[in-house]
């Protein structure tokens, strides 16, 4: 990630975030609309992805860059089982939650904003 003012971080709530709040069920249109709308008026020109759900990351970072912004992600191993990793016995939790401290991280270091459902 370049200059912390040129990002934005999105992170989506999946999984069993789902289950609990029904308005965390954003259709992918409707959050690249406001991915794109949020960079336009805070001068971000890349997004930092994090999500639980990672079919979806990957769709979204190839929308977000079809509009010409850079996308990131951390690569972090998700459930194969479509659990969240942290209620997921085959995931190494002591790895889990270190990747999500690494996530945090970078969108408290290198992130001029975050937008989260």
């Amino acid at each position: 990630l370049t200059e912390p003012s040129e990002w934005l971080a999105v992170h989506v709530r999946r999984t069993d975030k789902l289950q609990q709040c029904a308005a965390n069920d954003v259709p992918e249109e409707a959050l690249v609309r406001h991915i794109s709308g949020f960079c336009a008026g805070l001068g971000c020109s890349g997004v930092l992805l994090c999500s639980d759900d990672g079919p979806l990351k990957c769709r979204l970072a190839g929308a977000i860059q079809s509009l010409g912004l850079h996308a990131a992600q951390v690569e972090v191993p998700l459930s194969l089982s479509a659990l969240p990793a942290h209620l997921d016995p085959a995931l190494d939790a002591r790895a889990n939650a270190e990747d999500v401290l690494v996530e945090v991280l970078l969108m408290a270091e290198r992130c001029r904003s975050l937008l989260s459902t």
